[in-house]
């Protein structure tokens, strides 16, 4: 539970009995468009909302949206329990960034300076994903405290929680 979230009874995560879709057989698609104005489709992994699956994915986002995995990211990850309040396994954990890295592979617009920069567009689809608010309250925690980990918030990372707290802004308080 990350730091001056009061614990209350939490809904549990829900996790997907098949953990991906691989983006060829099934998933949603997530219209993009290029810089050069055409428009792209791509394909991205689906998992059912409020799923743990889909949490991963976001805290792996805050982990990855500065243009890498940083040790003190990793270790706050590990020091502040957020998998076993998902009730993941390091392993599980690791599936879904592996599997996140590729669809981000597929659906960035482009990198640039080893910096991601994905469309607002695909962002929101994944934040969609989560849908109880005590699930998006525990992950702002989490995204927070991973994010502030290396003692430093880059542009991407602000962007990405500024986003977040648009989009979850509404219905937090409880």
């Amino acid at each position: 539970m990350p730091a001056g979230v009061a614990s209350r009874a939490a809904p549990q995560w829900t996790h997907s009995p098949t953990p991906t879709n691989p983006p060829e057989r099934a998933g949603r698609l997530v219209r993009l468009t290029s810089r050069s104005n055409n428009t792209r489709t791509f394909s991205m992994r689906s998992y059912p909302n409020d799923s743990a699956e889909a949490a991963a994915r976001i805290v792996s986002l805050a982990m990855l949206v500065d243009g890498g995995l940083d040790p003190a990211e990793t270790a706050q990850l590990k020091r502040a329990g957020v998998l076993e309040d998902m009730g993941m396994s390091a392993e599980q954990f690791d599936a879904v960034v592996h599997d996140f890295c590729n669809d981000l592979l597929q659906c960035s617009a482009y990198w640039s300076a080893g910096r991601l920069h994905m469309q607002p567009e695909v962002i929101e689809q994944l934040l969609g994903e989560i849908q109880r608010p005590a699930h998006r309250l525990r992950l702002l925690g989490a995204m927070l405290d991973i994010i502030s980990a290396d003692g430093r918030v880059t542009r991407s990372e602000a962007d990405l929680l500024t986003q977040a707290l648009r989009r979850w802004g509404d219905g937090l308080e409880h």
